[in-house]
Order: structure tokens, then sequence, then C-alpha cells
């Protein structure tokens, strides 16, 4: 959260600072990962502590979610973890945070550069990076996610698990609520 949220975690552990309040108006980024009957689960979400998002931490949230969203709508079996992460790329480039982002920083993310993994009793290939040539095949548990940032601004971070079917992906954490802290 606040002047930290750009990156994907600050220098020193733990990458938090307990003391620290939270000010009204600063974006708050959740990578919440357990166990459930022995099953992984991965998901993040951002929302603004106490207050509306201003247009440019919507501009990152939207960014965030809708790169997930692009790459979910895609999963199916015999598409490859690299065309997902290709087309995860491609829709953050043509995204509004592609334009708030300087120039020398356009195309990166905050922290993990992929768009992705599968889980299982721990994370687990595949990644979603480019050039992954791993198939993707009904029955396979991914998570998708991306972390954008810009300085100033902040970060936001959208993931969301799925289970792989015959027709494509069901997904298990939806939440509906975009900006909710």
């Amino acid at each position: 959260s606040g002047p930290y949220s750009h990156a994907y975690a600050r220098a020193r552990m733990p990458n938090w600072d307990p003391s620290r309040v939270l000010a009204a108006g600063e974006l708050l980024r959740f990578d919440m990962v357990g166990h459930y009957e022995g099953y992984l689960f991965d998901l993040g979400r951002t929302g603004v502590a106490g207050a509306p998002p201003t247009a440019a931490q919507r501009v990152l949230i939207d960014g965030a979610r809708d790169t997930v969203w692009a790459v979910i709508d895609a999963v199916r079996p015999g598409v490859t973890a690299g065309e997902l992460a290709d087309l995860g790329a491609a829709t953050l480039a043509r995204s509004r945070h592609h334009a708030l982002a300087d120039p020398a920083q356009r195309g990166r993310s905050s922290g993990f550069a992929g768009f992705g993994h599968a889980l299982g009793t721990t994370t687990e290939t595949p990644w979603l990076i480019p050039g992954d040539p791993t198939v993707i095949e009904a029955g396979m548990y991914l998570a998708v996610e991306k972390t954008v940032g810009v300085p100033g601004v902040g970060g936001a971070s959208w993931e969301e698990n799925l289970l792989v079917t015959a027709s494509g992906a069901e997904v298990l954490t939806r939440d509906a609520r975009p900006w909710v802290v």
C-alpha cells in the first residue's frame, strides 16, 4: 500500500510495515495464498482505502483486472501457456495503463513478468510466460494474474483461480466488486 504499492514488494523483509496506518485514498494490494483441503489457492485484489479511486487509480486497477480477464477468456484445452502470455502482453499494451506509464516502463509490470501459473499442492508449471510450449489441458487448475504499477499513482494486482474445462475456464474466485476494500 501507499508509497511502495507501485513496486512488487519492498526491498526488505517483511515487505510491509505493520506500524504504518493506511491513509484514505491509498491503493491497497492483496495477494492471498493458502491451502484448502491440501490444494493451494492464490488470488489477488486491489482496492482503495476509504475513498473512491481516482481516475489514474482506476486505470491501474482496470489494466490489471481487464488483462487477467482477457487471458481467462482465451483459456481452453489446446492453447499453449505461451500463447496465453502473449495475449496478456498484447492486452496490457493496449490498455489505458500503457498510456499512463512512463515510456521507459511501458510493457513492464511490477514483479512477475508472466501472466500466471498452475496450482496444485504448490505453485506448479506451466507458467504463463512467453514461449512456454505447454499445452493447456482440461482438468488443469490455474491462477491467472497481473500486477502493474506507476510511481506516484501506485500499484494494482488482480488474480483469479480457475479450473480448465473442456469448453474453457470455470472461475472459482470471481468477485464482481472491482474497487472494494
